[in-house]
């Protein structure tokens, strides 16, 4: 898990809080700066999910590279 994935995943709660607190006071301003907190919160941590798959998807590449070339050095 990485820093944009727990920043999202934390807004994404604040954003819930927010909405829980606007409907509870009736406060539709609040319900609706919660519920767009809670998108942008989602944008977010699906961008640390591409991050994270991207670096997963580099080390895979530089281990088969690596493997590569120790086979090509030993045969």
């Amino acid at each position: 898990m990485n820093a944009t994935q727990v920043s999202g995943i934390t807004k994404n709660i604040l954003g819930k809080f927010q909405e829980k607190t606007g409907k509870f006071l009736r406060n539709m301003e609040q319900q609706m700066t919660g519920l767009q907190r809670q998108r942008k919160a989602k944008a977010e941590t699906e961008l640390g999910n591409a991050r994270e798959l991207i670096r997963n998807a580099l080390k895979q590449m530089y281990k088969s590279k690596k493997a590569m070339n120790f086979y090509r050095a030993t045969a």
